[in-house]
């Protein structure tokens, strides 16, 4: 491996390291102030505190199964009832909705396709700092098409550049992991990323790469 390689490579696993620790921070914390009210010796604040305790659990639960489907090794397909509840368990607050009515079910044009569009949407999440809606159209087995809606919205930079062909480990920082690591793994599975413009937003586009 050359020297350049292996800076990127830690890098990389610098920038995933920072940002598990920051997505794991609120949920612990919260976790750690309410397990501090559960030896109180009023009841109903040890009922509340235990409430709390578990909502964080569950969030902490839901964030790093997020995580680990998209960026970890991948196992069995995923159906897009699971991406669905991956993402609106494991993305907020604030409040982000999937709609899917305008894509087309079926099964996967390419392997890794289901991954790819787990990250596309980690991505678009990530893209509504005050929450929102993401709409899905197209067909599982050709093109799909993502946008973004609400307050604020905005696609994270870097994103129209490696739309673009620009090397995403040249985005390796916690505020554009999303987008390299949506680059990686679309680029490991054979699957085109480019931003159609027009409207308010661009349009992000999946569409499996023709062959040869």
């Amino acid at each position: 491996m050359s020297g350049e390689a292996a800076a990127a490579c830690l890098a990389l696993a610098e920038a995933l390291a920072s940002r598990m620790a920051h997505d794991a921070s609120g949920s612990l914390q919260a976790l750690v102030a309410a397990v501090e009210l559960l030896s109180a010796e009023d009841e109903a604040v040890r009922a509340e505190a235990s409430s709390l305790a578990a909502e964080a659990v569950q969030r902490l639960r839901a964030r790093i199964g997020l995580l680990r489907a998209a960026w970890g090794r991948p196992s069995a397909p995923l159906s897009l009832e699971a991406i669905v509840q991956l993402v609106s368990e494991g993305v907020g607050p604030p409040a982000v909705t999937i709609d899917f009515g305008r894509l087309e079910p079926g099964p996967w044009a390419v392997e890794g396709y289901d991954r790819v569009l787990l990250n596309a949407l980690l991505v678009a999440a990530e893209s509504l700092p005050r929450g929102g809606g993401v709409l899905c159209a197209g067909t599982t087995q050709g093109e799909i098409a993502l946008a973004i809606l609400g307050e604020g919205a905005a696609w994270l930079p870097g994103l129209a550049a490696v739309a673009a062909g620009e090397d995403p480990l040249g985005l390796v920082e916690p505020r554009r992991l999303a987008v390299c690591m949506l680059a990686l793994v679309a680029r490991r599975h054979g699957v085109a990323l480019s931003l159609l413009l027009g409207g308010s937003l661009p349009l992000l586009l999946l569409r499996p790469a023709a062959p040869g």
